[in-house]
């Protein structure tokens, strides 16, 4: 018998695997990056990624910690595509970490963007890694499929936004996601 715990990171793991056979479907369908992406709240999907990743998180003895804004706010893309962005990021640096370690997710509006940044307090990467994170493929994991981050940043710049990463040996890694705002929708606060 499964744990209630068990059940609903099985479900979870069903919506990360639909989400990322789409993504690798616009991905390789090139007709769909014409379409005007449609706007959605990103709030929700940050909470619902937080909350089925801090799981594992503890698991491993790591902290997840968030600094989310009091207001919504809404950005291009489905629910869909930001879970693609926001659980690649959080599950990269779960995995990166080990005991002790924390993970923190700050949502914060800019101007007429969003920044989503993904920040960890494990070991960094080296250059060598850093110059080919997002490479399709390429994983320091050894079951890694070497797509987390790629499908990220693809989603990222399909709804007109861009990805940074910064690392530094022994201090940690930052992705830094900014997406422009979409002020001409309305959503109540949460």
């Amino acid at each position: 018998a499964c744990s209630p715990r068990m059940l609903g990171r099985i479900g979870s793991d069903v919506v990360r695997i639909d989400d990322l056979v789409s993504s690798l479907l616009r991905t390789t369908h090139r007709g769909n990056d014409a379409a005007s992406p449609s706007s959605a709240p990103l709030l929700p999907t940050v909470r619902e990624c937080i909350a089925d990743l801090s799981g594992l998180a503890e698991e491993r003895g790591m902290a997840v910690l968030e600094a989310l804004p009091d207001r919504e706010v809404v950005v291009p893309g489905s629910a869909s595509q930001h879970r693609i962005i926001v659980s690649n990021l959080v599950r990269n640096a779960i995995d990166a970490g080990q005991e002790g370690d924390r993970v923190t997710i700050h949502v914060r509006p800019v101007g007429a963007r969003v920044e989503l940044i993904v920040s960890d307090s494990c070991d960094g990467m080296a250059a060598s890694v850093r110059e080919r994170a997002f490479d399709a493929g390429f994983s320091t994991k050894p079951d890694g499929t070497g797509l987390g981050l790629l499908l990220a940043r693809k989603e990222t710049e399909r709804l007109g936004g861009h990805i940074q990463l910064r690392t530094q040996p022994g201090v940690g890694t930052e992705l830094r996601v900014s997406l422009p705002t979409n002020t001409s929708t309305k959503t109540p606060m949460d």
